[in-house]
């Protein structure tokens, strides 16, 4: 027995002695090596420690560490991992130890000594766009800089930092930079009330002074609610209770309709009969007529749908020509407004002669001040054609199934003619 247990207890000896030798061997060989942190940030003459790391972390180094910068005009270090910060630009950091290399990828940046924003203090009117600007000392710094709004109802700001002044109201607006903070006052007031001859803007503004950093697209040239008898503009734009725009862009001649006696019918009796729910164009000359509202924008509704049936092909209205060529050729008008259409002949009363209580078709003597005012406003927009008061002007009002409606610019009276004699002009309005 006494020989057994020895030679077993020899034999756990040497096993437990193998055992040892293996995991001794496991702390002598070195895997990888690593640099925490990976990367990292400095700025300008800051510093930061960089610690190197084995695997397995049992692992005893036997030889230097050592470290390098590829580009030390940009970052050094030393032998302890020290890196410092020198100028603005990357570079990487190695270290090698037994065979092994490990990489710390380290942007340097300029220190911000100030942080603001351009401008600091703002007075908008709703509907006004402003470009705000993150200004840093030194200039040209990366980063990403964060926007936001204490009150988005007042003004919102997108992530370029541009803001929109939405309602009247107090608001400020704040910027953040890394660890740093800038704020903007803005106080937003309600747009003063239209006025004949103010500039009309695409962002559906307006001002008395023409706004370079605007994009003008015609003129005020009536105040108050263009919707009063137009059922279609009340129910599709209930907003545009302000007043009546007329464009500013280039107005052709043509006629109203050439093939008018192969038609032998008015727009207005077709829509009555296939129609029914829109109002028809066609109009008497008494003073309860259609002649005295302002119903452009239904009148051009009921010219769209009677060109648009197949059954009219052959006597299209060369009017609605005119009218989607001004469409194609002229600035998108804002959401906010009706967008063009074809003035009715009120409107163009309006246009010339401004407010008049009784019937137009009575006017003798009319008073075109409105229109001088409105092309006074006109000759300052570039690009422009204003209406100078020499020609005839169609409205989208029809006389007859012979004859439409039109106004003498001229003298500011209604005429109205067969509506292919003569190719009149044809200006469009909106309503805002």
């Amino acid at each position: 027995m006494r020989t057994r247990l020895s030679r077993i207890t020899g034999f756990l000896a040497i096993a437990g002695a193998f055992c040892c030798s293996c995991e001794e061997t496991e702390k002598s060989i070195l895997e990888s090596v690593s640099i925490e942190p990976a990367s990292l940030e400095l700025t300008v003459g800051s510093t930061a420690v960089l610690e190197l790391r084995a695997v397995p972390e049992t692992y005893i180094m036997k030889g230097e560490v050592i470290w390098s910068s590829s580009d030390p005009s940009v970052v050094t270090v030393d032998e302890k991992g020290i890196a410092s910060g020198v100028k603005e630009g990357t570079a990487s950091v190695t270290a090698a130890v037994d065979g092994k290399e490990a990489r710390c990828d380290i942007t340097v940046v300029s220190e911000v000594t100030s942080f603001s924003i351009d401008p600091a203090q703002a007075d908008m009117v709703v509907g006004d766009i402003l470009q705000l600007k993150a200004v840093t000392v030194p200039d040209g710094i990366d980063g990403e800089v964060l926007w936001s709004s204490s009150d988005e109802s007042v003004a919102a700001v997108s992530a370029a930092g541009e803001v929109s002044a939405v309602s009247a109201g107090n608001v400020t607006v704040t910027a953040s930079f890394k660890d740093l903070t800038a704020e903007c006052e803005i106080s937003v007031s309600d747009p003063e009330p239209a006025k004949v001859g103010d500039f009309f803007y695409d962002d559906g503004t307006w001002s008395s002074d023409l706004r370079e950093d605007k994009t003008c697209i015609g003129v005020v040239f009536y105040t108050g609610n263009p919707a009063l008898h137009d059922e279609s503009l009340k129910r599709e734009h209930p907003d545009c209770v302000n007043g009546l725009v007329i464009g500013a862009f280039a107005d052709e001649p043509n006629y109203w309709q050439s093939a008018v006696y192969d038609c032998g019918i008015s727009v207005g009796e077709w829509i009555r009969t296939n129609v029914p729910s829109l109002m028809p164009p066609l109009t008497g000359t008494l003073e309860d007529d259609g002649l005295n509202r302002m119903v452009g924008f239904s009148n051009t509704q009921a010219l769209i749908a009677f060109d648009a049936d197949e059954s009219n092909s052959g006597w299209p209205l060369e009017i609605l020509d005119n009218f989607r060529e001004y469409q194609e050729n002229s600035p998108v008008p804002p959401e906010s407004s009706s967008g063009w259409y074809i003035p009715s002949v009120k409107e163009l009363s309006l246009l010339c002669s401004g407010e008049y209580d009784g019937n137009i078709w009575n006017m003798q003597m009319p008073d075109v001040s409105n229109l001088e005012r409105v092309n006074a406003s006109l000759a300052k927009i570039s690009r422009h054609s204003p209406i100078i008061g020499t020609s005839y002007y169609w409205s989208s009002s029809e006389y007859s199934a012979l004859e439409a409606l039109g106004l003498d610019m001229l003298s500011g009276k209604v005429a109205y003619t067969v509506k292919d004699t003569y190719p009149w002009r044809i200006r469009c309005v909106l309503a805002f």
